[in-house]
């Protein structure tokens, strides 16, 4: 039998070629018009970080998507960002420490490098005519580090724009803690969101939106937003007169920052004129939006946004005609779906009236859309080709729906593999982090290389379940709040009781012995899992992936104060009263008698290493089956290549040991 804990774990091939980054779903990741005709696509895969991509064209007459015949980039280059050109036929596209022209015919792309990138450069966008880019160039600091950090510490960002006839210009510094600059496509203005936290990562994610005008000089930050709460993501109209971001303006610790939903907000910025000192809100729907943008010119005073807003576990597209009345008044005239939501991004250009994205459903395996913004609808629908779907045949996701102990109705998704009509197979329980967070539903998900993959389990003879538990985004602010001071609470109407009432009912609907369930998760789910094998006897085994045991040490450590304010009360209140410890793991961890695996990165900011440690040590003393793995250079979750692998092999085989099918 494969030890999970060898220094290198050999899984027979016939599971092996499922811990594999490289088999599983392909999905366009960028879809940019050349003409109205010719599209270009960055294909990609090996998960939500992809571990590959590679060009390829899609012409409308023969409505199929075919691999370019590229030169000029390296045979490594990977695309991490694609903007229309400079010239008719061009396009610029952002691989490694360089920025490339591509210039593209029906059949083939020719790449010659326009500017290799300052290595303190950490972020760019292309503009019709300039590069513009956030740099940080605080050198690494000599001495020690000195807490409260200095004014000078505070600011070594600057935004920089480039142009080949005059190169490099500063145009204004920016904090420590800028992230997500946005330029509109005219060249003209620039944005990026600050963290009021700028030295801990948030769980609440509080920040303000900054600003500056790119066709002048050297210039000061304006301050965009007062008081947004929790921020996301933006845009810029085309002109840059309109900015589009999401927020939900609860700026205090004490006002539910991390569990009321975001909101679309439109700023005036008009010209060289000031921003408005105040936002037209949008939205009041209750309800998330993963992206958005401008999807038509903001000449006049109505104008069409796309949306992809996520209901329950479902993610939708909507086309909002927005009608401004003044700067702080808006309206939603008309409301109209599109055929698929947008996966990642939609370009809009006004000297074209097409553009392209890709797309991902609960329905569909990913397609590429080219859609007309003059007429607000689909023109083709291509299915991304799929060179291992063999692999996956009948593999399949079902929905899921029961009562909760106080009566709540919740819901989930329940993935199969081979012979999935078997009654007696294992039952993994996946509990998702956050917990505040969206879990959109997509077919890919039983077969791809995700955040959290199931195919190895699933080829492997387990089934696996995932709740969608009180807490989490998507179906209303009262439910993502459900949990406040009920984390990990066996009780009805804590979390934990939705995720065994839900093992309850998949057993019962789906077959299996309530003796051989498992659960996983990572973040807030690594929590859970500890918490649930702590005081519970309902599972056989878990693998813990950087979660925490502690709710006021880890608040301490990490510097993150959002979170116990949120969800357990006020972190100044001292002696530690016991309501503000009754979701901790600590003082259950003697109680923890089935194998638990746990993993960490050695760098995690957010739940710190020293939690893993603390569970380890106190389980391999007692005697209980354990292990730690710490993987280099890793944060809050694994990016490398061969840890992602390595993490599949090693949960896989610890359940392989002690919950085999």
């Amino acid at each position: 039998m494969t030890d999970p804990l060898a220094t290198t774990v050999g899984l027979p091939s016939a599971l092996d070629e499922f811990t594999d980054i490289a088999v599983g779903i392909t999905r366009a990741q960028h879809v940019i018009p050349v003409s109205k005709e010719l599209f270009v696509v960055v294909l990609c895969g090996g998960g939500e970080t992809p571990t590959w991509n590679k060009l390829a064209l899609f012409n409308t007459a023969n409505k199929s998507i075919d691999t370019a015949e590229t030169t000029g980039l390296p045979a490594d280059a990977k695309i991490s960002g694609i903007w229309q050109g400079w010239t008719s036929g061009s396009l610029i596209a952002h691989s490694g420490d360089a920025l490339w022209v591509l210039n593209v015919t029906n059949k083939s792309i020719a790449a010659t490098q326009l500017l290799t990138l300052p290595d303190t450069v950490g972020e760019v966008q292309v503009t019709s005519n300039s590069v513009v880019t956030l740099q940080d160039r605080k050198a690494e600091a000599a001495g020690p580090a000195i807490y409260p950090f200095t004014k000078e510490a505070q600011e070594p960002f600057v935004v920089s724009v480039w142009t080949p006839q005059n190169g490099w210009r500063d145009v204004c510094n920016a904090t420590r803690g800028s992230e997500n600059l946005v330029a509109s496509r005219d060249g003209t203005k620039a944005a990026w969101k600050v963290y009021t936290n700028m030295y801990a990562p948030e769980e609440g994610e509080r920040g303000e939106w900054f600003g500056c005008g790119l066709t002048s000089g050297s210039t000061d930050a304006v301050q965009l937003t007062q008081g947004a709460g929790r921020v996301d993501v933006a845009s810029f109209s085309f002109c840059g007169d309109y900015f589009l971001y999401n927020a939900n303006y609860r700026d205090r610790l004490d006002n539910q920052c991390i569990t009321t939903h975001l909101d679309l907000y439109l700023l005036q910025w008009k010209g060289s004129e000031k921003p408005a000192e105040k936002p037209a809100r949008i939205t009041t729907a209750n309800k998330h939006f993963q992206t958005f943008g401008f999807l038509t010119n903001t000449n006049n005073n109505t104008f069409d946004i796309w949306t992809t807003p996520i209901h329950g576990m479902i993610q939708t597209g909507e086309i909002l005609t927005v009608s401004v009345a003044s700067a702080t008044e808006t309206k939603i005239t008309n409301t109209r779906p599109m055929e698929a939501p947008v996966y990642a991004s939609m370009a809009f250009d006004p000297s074209l009236s097409v553009c392209g994205y890709g797309t991902d459903t609960d329905a569909t395996l990913p397609r590429l859309i080219t859609f007309s913004t003059a007429e607000a609808q689909t023109i083709n629908s291509v299915e991304v080709e799929q060179p291992h779907l063999n692999r996956f045949a009948d593999w399949k996701m079902n929905f899921v729906k029961w009562t909760s102990g106080d009566g709540k109705e919740i819901q989930g998704m329940v993935y199969d593999g081979p012979n999935s009509d078997k009654r007696d197979k294992p039952l993994l329980v996946h509990v998702h982090g956050g917990p505040a967070v969206c879990m959109v539903a997509l077919k890919r998900d039983c077969m791809d290389c995700t955040r959290y993959p199931y195919r190895h389990f699933l080829n492997a003879g387990y089934r696996v379940f995932q709740p969608l538990y009180r807490g989490g985004m998507g179906f209303g602010d009262e439910f993502s709040q459900a949990n406040i001071k009920k984390q990990g609470l066996t009780e009805p109407g804590g979390d934990l009781n939705d995720i065994l009432t839900g093992v309850d009912h998949v057993l019962k609907e789906f077959g299996g012995s309530a003796e051989k369930v498992g659960v996983f998760g990572g973040s807030y789910g690594g929590y859970m899992t500890i918490r649930a094998l702590a005081v519970t006897n309902r599972f056989a085994a878990g693998v813990a992936l950087y979660g925490f045991v502690h709710n006021r040490f880890m608040s301490l450590e990490g510097g993150d104060f959002t979170w116990e304010n949120e969800y357990l009360g006020p972190h100044t209140t001292w002696p530690l009263p016991e309501e503000s410890q009754v979701s901790d793991c600590f003082n259950h961890l003697g109680n923890i008698k089935s194998p638990m695996l746990l993993m960490h990165g050695a760098q995690d900011d957010i739940c710190t290493p020293s939690q893993s440690f603390i569970t380890y040590r106190c389980l391999h003393d007692r005697g209980v089956p354990t292990g730690l793995i710490m993987y280099p250079g890793e944060g809050h979750g694994f990016k490398k290549p061969e840890h992602r692998q390595d993490r599949d092999r090693r949960s896989l085989a610890w359940f392989l040991r002690y919950l085999a099918p």
